[in-house]
């Protein structure tokens, strides 16, 4: 195994007369050229065209000397040794495919991520002032990987594996049997359904649990349709899928390879879902680019939140009002309800970091109370927030946090008669916080 700075990668290129990587197939590039492993090469090719004349000339007239320097493929005019006698043509690159298929990922653990949107501005109504836009993407997975990558060689992915509708027929529908342990699922959170039962019982009758599809991902990835699963189908057949493919980074304060995975499900709270992971090489040899098939641990997928805030001279001529409301997909029937507060913050003027020292004003705070939309989303407003002017030495911020309220399995136990009853006691946590300064 070679070692890219410490970053540990595939093994380096080797030659080898005679040596076709042990598959079969005729590895030489160009030239005769041989590689002596399977993977995926990118070979640059630089002719020098010399002279047959060279004899008549002086040996050391227009002669440099060999020099051991390192290879720099993008300035190759040290391969020029006289360079009065040669001249250098461009550059020729052959994409030598991987003839192997990549071997299989070693998901280790993944944690929930977020993207966010600068505040930009939107226009408001006549009279108004500029609304102000805040938008926090969920859905985002980052996912650590044991041991190296680039196996296969340059370009190697991460690939989800979902199952293709081509290849299944209209009619299906399910995957079959041999296919479900291959191809990515997801389902909604059984303690958060979109309604009771057994009204929940027949909505999700409807629901493909195993409906992922290309459009439903986001970020940067790429959808490959009709590739080969390293596992065969029923009667040793061939099973075709799609694999949505993500780049792949290094951590080195973990010492491990990640991926960055974001989905969108159908306005789902919380949902679970099972990732069905491949190596992916893109330059492969037909029905060769996917590996064998690891299954991630379930992970639950964050909301979508988008904050607006106005802010509005007040009347008395001194701070403003601050105007906000909150979107996103939400979950009606649940007995917890999430309670939202807006809050005005200051920050202690002795402090110059811009995350710290910030204290919330007690009495500047508002609760927000949910209000379903009626198709899987929510909106949160109430009172507006009375923000106090701001001077050089105030430092002020508008903090949206979200709570969700649990109930815990210990409490307190009463008797009412012969009956014990337990009390729980909740909990809360946050599930959504967003800041907006106001100097």
């Amino acid at each position: 195994m070679a070692e890219l700075g410490q970053e540990p990668v595939g093994g380096a290129l080797q030659g080898g007369p005679g040596d076709d990587g042990g598959d079969g197939h005729d590895r030489r590039p160009a030239g005769g050229d041989r590689i002596g492993d399977t993977r995926h090469r990118l070979v640059r090719y630089w002719p020098v065209a010399g002279t047959r004349f060279r004899e008549y000339f002086p040996a050391d007239e227009q002669v440099v000397a060999a020099r051991k320097v390192p290879f720099n493929c993008h300035d190759p005019t040290h391969l020029l040794t006289e360079a009065g006698f040669q001249a250098l043509g461009e550059a020729v690159e052959i994409n030598v495919p991987s003839s192997a298929r990549p071997p299989m990922p070693r998901p280790q653990y993944a944690i929930p991520t977020f993207r966010w949107d600068p505040w930009w501005q939107a226009p408001g109504r006549e009279g108004e002032s500029p609304w102000r836009v805040g938008r926090r993407h969920g859905g985002g997975l980052r996912i650590y990987l044991e041991g190296a990558w680039y196996e296969s060689g340059e370009g190697e992915r991460l690939a989800v594996i979902l199952p293709d509708p081509a290849s299944l027929g209209a009619k299906a529908a399910s995957p079959p049997p041999q296919l479900l342990p291959c191809v990515s699922r997801w389902g909604l959170d059984p303690t958060r359904l979109p309604l009771p039962w057994p009204a929940a019982a027949e909505h999700l009758a409807g629901v493909r649990a195993w409906s992922f599809e290309p459009s439903q991902f986001r970020g940067d990835f790429r959808a490959h349709t009709g590739l080969a699963l390293a596992e065969p189908g029923s009667h040793g057949s061939i099973q075709r899928v799609i694999a949505v493919s993500y780049p792949v980074h290094y951590d080195r304060k973990r010492g491990l390879w990640y991926a960055d995975v974001e989905i969108a499900p159908d306005r789902g709270y919380f949902p679970f879902v099972r990732l069905a992971l491949a190596r992916l090489q893109p330059s492969s040899l037909p029905d060769l680019e996917l590996s064998a098939v690891a299954l991630a641990d379930f992970a639950q997928l964050t909301p979508d939140r988008t904050a607006w805030v106005n802010l509005r001279l007040s009347d008395s001529g001194e701070g403003y009002t601050a105007h906000v409301s909150v979107v996103g997909p939400w979950v009606q029937s649940d007995p917890a309800l999430p309670s939202m507060t807006v809050s005005v913050e200051e920050q202690d003027a002795r402090i110059a970091d811009p995350d710290l020292g910030w204290q919330r004003i007690e009495s500047r705070t508002v609760e927000f109370k949910p209000q379903p939309t009626g198709d899987g989303y929510c909106l949160w407003s109430g009172e507006p927030v009375e923000v106090p002017p701001t001077t050089a030495d105030k430092r002020l911020r508008l903090m949206i946090i979200e709570y969700e309220t649990l109930q815990t399995s210990g409490g307190v136990v009463y008797m009412q008669g012969n009956t014990a009853l337990l009390v729980s006691n909740p909990i809360r946590r946050v599930v959504y916080a967003h800041a907006l300064r106001l100097d």
